[in-house]
């Protein structure tokens, strides 16, 4: 009846008052509406699915060079979704979904010496997500609000002219669970004779998804192992790159038979490479790339280890 419409706009505003300092805000703004008609294969009836989909982003940022040398960093942002569709599963019946989140960051990068750089600081997330379905007489509805904090620090140490690490833990504390998780990582460069070597190995974590929360907020945050290592070479124009990775998932989130847990488990390991050439022809250039991934989880509603219908 009406396909797919969308009405945007943003804009972005940026004050310099002086070298060391800028201010930065955005905002954005979208709205999709989208009508069809719908007809039941059982009983031949007809209905509207009607969707109106807003959202609205807004950020603000600072930044300054301190005259020791500190560079200072902190933002705020605001992103809200309000999503109403009527006639969703049946005639006349109405849903709504309706999301907002505030993001606050701070952070401090500090160059001690020319072998070691730091930087540290603090960021909080506050979600609420409501949902709710109507049909003539019935109303259901069910909210949940949740926050997360952050403690992180890096420190990047340039150990010889060749070889280069990077050593960072992120601490989390959710009022979902009401734990403190630990995130460390280590990234690791080295030069030889032109070839950049790198291997990193980190722990990652996220809360399961609103929907699953709204059904069960005692579930686990969700895991994951990443242990990726990689070649750069770059000369005369030709870029050569190859990256291997394996990643372990634990605490997935898991939907068995009248039961929503965190016993989900999986995996996903690859490899990509990449060519690029500029030297064959001149005012020519050309890229082949190739990535294999194989991944499967056990999760959502999967009885057993499956490929999910994302990967590629």
């Amino acid at each position: 009846i009406n396909p797919y419409q969308l009405i945007s706009g943003s804009g972005q505003i940026r004050f310099n008052p002086d070298k060391s300092t800028v201010f930065k805000t955005f905002i954005g703004y979208n709205r999709t509406t989208f009508i069809q008609e719908l007809t039941s294969l059982e009983d031949q009836t007809t209905r509207d699915f009607n969707m109106k989909d807003d959202n609205f982003y807004l950020n603000s940022t600072f930044q300054k060079t301190t005259e020791s040398d500190y560079k200072i960093f902190a933002g705020a942002a605001f992103s809200f979704e309000n999503q109403h569709i009527d006639d969703a599963v049946i005639s006349t019946d109405s849903y709504r979904n309706k999301e907002w989140e505030v993001h606050l960051k701070t952070k401090a990068t500090k160059r001690f010496t020319d072998y070691l750089r730091l930087n540290a600081g603090m960021e909080n997330f506050f979600r609420h997500n409501e949902v709710g379905y109507s049909y003539l007489t019935a109303d259901h509805s069910d909210s949940i609000n949740h926050s997360i904090s952050a403690l992180f620090a890096t420190a990047v140490l340039n150990l010889t002219p060749d070889l280069h690490a990077e050593l960072s833990d992120r601490l989390e504390y959710t009022s979902i669970n009401r734990l403190w998780n630990s995130n460390p990582r280590l990234a690791l460069t080295y030069n030889f004779q032109g070839i950049n070597i790198s291997g990193i190995v980190g722990k990652y974590t996220q809360l399961p998804e609103n929907k699953y929360l709204l059904i069960d907020k005692n579930l686990l945050q969700e895991e994951c192992m990443q242990y990726v290592g990689g070649l750069y070479y770059e000369k005369k124009e030709k870029v050569y790159r190859i990256e291997t990775y394996y990643k372990k998932y634990n605490h997935l989130t898991l939907q068995e038979p009248a039961v929503l847990n965190s016993n989900g488990y999986g995996y996903s390991k690859g490899v990509d490479m990449f060519f690029n050439d500029r030297s064959l022809f001149k005012g020519f250039e050309y890229m082949l790339a190739y990535s294999f991934n194989l991944s499967k989880r056990k999760y959502d509603e999967y009885t057993e280890l499956t490929v999910p219908q994302y990967a590629t």
